[in-house]
C-alpha cells in the first residue's frame, strides 16, 4: 500500500481506521503494558466521558440528534471525519470503541451511525461548528 492510501495522515478515514487497526495488532500488549500510555489513555476516556455526560445534561446530544432527522445533520456531513487521525483512531480502540467499517449513510459523517449507535458509545464529535448551538 502506498503512504498516501495508509498512515495516521492517511487520505482517506478507511486508511486512517487500517492503520490504527494494524499498530493495535502489532502494539496492543505493549501499549496495554506501558503505565503512561495506561494513565494517558484513562485521562482521556475520563474526559471523552465527561464532555458526553455535559453535552447530555444541557441537551447538546438531543438537538444534535434533532438536527440529524429533522434538517440532515448539516455538522454529520461526509469529510467530517478527516478530522480524526490515525493515532486519535488508535487511542479509540485502546478504549475498547469499535469503529465502524463502512459508512452507514452516504453523505453522512463515517461514524455517524444507523440511529446515531456510533455517538452513543462515547465518541466525542469532532465538529464543534454548529451555529444553532
Amino acid at each position: 500500500m502506498r503512504p498516501e492510501e495508509d498512515g495516521p495522515l492517511a487520505r482517506t478515514i478507511t486508511g486512517r481506521i487500517e492503520w490504527a487497526r494494524k499498530m493495535f495488532r502489532i502494539y496492543h500488549e505493549t501499549l496495554r503494558a506501558d503505565y503512561e500510555t495506561g494513565r494517558l489513555s484513562l485521562a482521556f476516556d475520563g474526559a471523552r466521558i465527561e464532555a458526553l455526560r455535559v453535552s447530555d445534561s444541557i441537551g447538546v446530544s438531543a438537538l444534535c440528534r434533532m438536527c440529524d432527522r429533522e434538517q440532515g445533520g448539516s455538522c454529520c456531513g461526509a469529510g467530517i471525519e478527516l478530522r480524526y487521525d490515525g493515532w486519535l483512531l488508535l487511542v479509540n480502540i485502546l478504549l475498547g470503541i469499535e469503529l465502524p467499517q463502512n459508512r452507514a449513510r452516504p453523505g453522512s459523517c463515517f461514524f455517524l451511525g444507523k440511529a446515531d449507535a456510533f455517538l452513543r458509545q462515547g465518541k466525542c464529535c469532532a465538529s464543534t461548528t454548529c451555529a444553532g448551538l
